[in-house]
């Protein structure tokens, strides 16, 4: 008889690969639970199969002492494939309420009717640990300043680094209390200063002023972080001062209306009365137009300097945005024990601005500029309220027949020359042919703009320098010897730069600027159209007879002259 060939029967198997507890729990609460279930059998998982999760005191399951979680549950999303096939879900178990606080395990079976007959049963159950309880939450730091603070100061109380690594009771806050003298925080024994205001994250801050009734000396603050299940303290010292406030004399502003845009500057005449030390006056606008001090809302301009008679002064510039009319400014002094003065005031007159004036016009030097020409733009008699602060020169490239100083090039900014605003600049390449519209535009220090003037420059191209005349001032030269170069009557449409001299070292009896080798630069003679110069010829330059010298003209946009060339000889040494 054959003998049949030995076959396994298709099943799956389910494995718990993976379980863990997010976060605590408390004793009567509820916490989530995530699973990932494997399926290493040949064939796939069918949903619905139950899961059951117990309580228990270690990682292993003891179904006799372990505490079952409510019903199974029952996994229902769809089968798990054959083959190292994975499903993950969540789900929320209830502590039961007469669990102690302390370290626990949950334990999770998968298929715990055994619906499936598995090749492997032993690898269905896993333990996940967790914690059965509240985590107080934490402080980082805290600080308390001033220290030493005085009776009628203020001071600020800081917790930094405050954190509630599970969040199980309402959300933390933070507390500041005086200690009543035996360094343990006690909430019916310890005074309540204030609580804190949430900042930057985890950081709480308190600031007012110095309860009355506190006792002079040394003392604590007390920093209490609280869930409403735990309190979480920690100690600072300080230092309580019996002292006066600091006063001030009236707060002085200028007498007449200030324009916006000018400099000003308030200024009180006397600091005195403190026992603290380095009073700090601040100034501060009504920035919110209610005509009291807030110091939270309005604006801080700054801190006064001290002058020369021990008066405090701030120098400030009028904002433009600040608007016309009456504006109230504030002064205070606080001393180096958190105490403040009385807050002393000054209205100051503020004057609407008026928009700068290009009054005759704007002019040009020539009516036709050819590029690499000198041009120079005039704005004519510029006024403002108190002088522009510069004029605007534009050359239109919009098209538009108008200024855009957003479409249109800015050429350069003017020098004043008395009333009149001068720009000078050599005419460049950049700059179109034919007729061309420039633009003055005069600026305030506000920013306010004047209505622009206009002229028309006709811009023609440029052409090449010339020099008409170019000699050496010897026939015959030694070696080394002593040569001069002369260029006369060098002209241009616009302005030469400078004359080039060159000797012909690749000997071809052409002028080749890569190849040929300068010799020097001539300096021109005084106000003339000539350019000389004398040098000692190096020692590249070789005895022979008619050796080649150039000369060439540049001018102030690069153009080069054509070449002039004259010749000598170079005798041995």
């Amino acid at each position: 008889m054959e003998q049949l060939e030995q076959r396994s029967l298709l099943a799956a198997d389910l494995m718990y690969d993976a379980l863990s507890v997010a976060g605590n729990a408390l004793p009567g609460g509820t916490v989530l639970v995530n699973s990932t279930i494997n399926n290493v059998g040949d064939e796939a998982a069918a949903a619905p199969f139950n899961v059951q999760f117990y309580l228990s005191q270690d990682f292993t399951l003891d179904t006799n002492t372990d505490i079952a979680l409510g019903a199974p549950f029952t996994y229902n999303f769809g089968s798990i494939p054959a083959t190292n096939g994975s499903a993950g879900f969540p789900f929320t178990v209830t502590i039961p309420s007469n669990t102690t606080v302390g370290n626990w395990f949950i334990i999770a079976v998968a298929d715990s009717d055994n619906a499936y007959a598995e090749a492997n049963e032993s690898d269905n159950t896993l333990a996940a640990p967790f914690f059965v309880g509240n985590t107080a939450p934490v402080i980082g730091d805290a600080t308390v300043s001033p220290s030493p603070v005085g009776t009628l100061g203020s001071f600020t109380l800081r917790a930094t680094g405050v954190a509630d690594s599970d969040n199980l009771g309402s959300p933390v806050t933070v507390r500041f209390y005086f200690d009543d003298g035996d360094s343990v925080f006690s909430q019916s024994g310890d005074q309540l200063i204030g609580s804190g205001t949430l900042g930057a994250a985890g950081e709480y801050t308190f600031t007012g002023a110095v309860p009355a009734g506190l006792p002079i000396g040394d003392g604590q603050i007390i920093i209490v972080a609280s869930d409403n299940l735990d309190n979480t303290p920690i100690f600072r010292n300080i230092t309580i001062v019996q002292s006066a406030v600091p006063t001030l004399s009236d707060l002085t502003g200028p007498d007449s209306p200030v324009r916006r845009g000018r400099a000003t500057s308030l200024v009180i005449t006397t600091v005195s009365g403190s026992t603290g030390e380095r009073p700090v006056v601040r100034f501060y606008r009504d920035s919110n137009g209610t005509g009291a001090f807030e110091a939270d809302q309005d604006q801080l301009l700054g801190t006064g300097v001290t002058g020369t008679g021990g008066e405090q002064i701030l120098a400030l510039t009028i904002d433009p945005a600040w608007g016309a009319g009456t504006q109230r400014f504030f002064a205070q002094s606080t001393d180096s024990l958190g105490q403040s003065s009385t807050v002393t005031t000054d209205t100051i007159g503020l004057l609407a601005n008026s928009r700068p004036q290009i009054r005759n016009g704007l002019v040009s030097n020539v009516a036709v500029s050819s590029r690499g020409s000198t041009i120079t733009f005039t704005a004519r008699n510029v006024t403002d309220d108190d002088g522009p602060a510069r004029v605007e020169f534009y050359r239109e490239t919009g098209n538009n027949r108008s200024l855009n100083t957003s479409l249109d090039a800015l050429i350069g900014v003017g020098v004043r020359r008395g009333v009149n605003w001068v720009l000078t600049l050599t005419t460049p390449n950049s700059f179109r042919l034919g007729l061309g519209r420039f633009y003055a535009s005069a600026v305030d220090v506000v920013g306010s703009r004047s209505v622009a003037k206009a002229v028309v420059v006709n811009i023609t191209a440029n052409t090449r320098p010339i020099i008409s005349t170019f000699s050496l001032n010897k026939n015959s030269v030694g070696e080394g010897g002593s040569l001069q170069f002369f260029a006369g009557r060098v002209t241009d449409n616009g302005s030469v730069a400078r004359v080039d001299f060159y000797y012909d070292s690749d000997g071809d009896g052409r002028f080749n600027i890569r190849r040929d080798q300068l010799l020097t630069t001539g300096r021109r003679l005084g106000a003339s159209n000539n350019f000389r110069r004398q040098i000692n010829l190096p020692s590249q330059v070789t005895d022979g007879s008619n050796r080649r010298f150039f000369a060439v003209a540049v001018d102030n946009l690069g153009l080069r002259s054509l070449t002039l060339v004259d010749t000598a000889t170079v005798t041995q040494s």
